[in-house]
């Protein structure tokens, strides 16, 4: 296992408890995402060594689409946040790694992919795995039942589904990593927008929940 499996693996386990954690330290879910995608996209620019003139021309060309997946990224990300505190790390886990079967399942009716036999066991092995490690684990309490669970699992989903759609549309890396670096600043850009119209508008019901 590559030093990159090993650390992508560990922070995508940490992810849920962290997203748990805003809530003990009373860090505002929507301040704390926003912050986070301001990190990202600047540390993903720095890394991928993107230029400002490389990533112009994807901010003209494809504007619709990576404010798009922005607003979806910030959007899934608060509902997790949402999850992991309300519903229990668990439960959200679960949610959040069944909600491969989307883009899997989009991958075989949009792109022509195979689905073999094999595929499919794998595919449902892996589920059970997840399932029953959870389902062995003490569960927190379930204050919201199965929407909040369930709208992860979708958003996660169509989140793995454009992530699919962009690396189909775009070959070269080159080409990628612009539109990721556009997705990341515009999810933060989003969430900055919702803090400025939550402190002008403190007396909205929608938006004192929010932050």
């Amino acid at each position: 296992m590559t030093v990159t499996v090993f650390m992508a693996v560990l922070f995508a386990s940490l992810l849920f408890v962290i997203l748990k954690l805003f809530d003990r330290f009373k860090v505002s879910n929507i301040h704390g995402l926003t912050f986070n995608y301001f990190t990202a996209g600047i540390c993903y620019t720095l890394y991928s060594k993107q230029t400002y003139s490389s990533i112009s021309g994807f901010a003209a060309s494809y504007f619709p689409y990576y404010l798009l997946s922005g607003s979806l990224f910030i959007g899934v990300f608060y509902l997790t946040a949402l999850s992991s505190q309300k519903n229990g790390v668990a439960s959200t886990t679960i949610a959040s790694k069944m909600s491969l079967v989307i883009p899997a399942l989009l991958a075989v009716f949009l792109y022509n992919e195979t689905f073999s036999f094999l595929k499919t066991i794998g595919l449902l092995m892996a589920l059970s795995a997840v399932y029953l490690s959870a389902r062995g684990s003490n569960n927190e309490s379930s204050e919201s039942g199965w929407t909040l669970p369930l709208l992860v699992f979708a958003g996660a989903g169509l989140v793995d589904s454009s992530i699919k759609y962009t690396q189909h549309v775009f070959t070269d890396n080159a080409g990628s990593s612009g539109f990721f670096t556009l997705v990341f600043f515009s999810a933060a850009i989003i969430g900055s927008c919702v803090l400025f119209f939550s402190k002008i508008c403190p007396k909205k019901e929608a938006f004192s929940e929010i932050s």
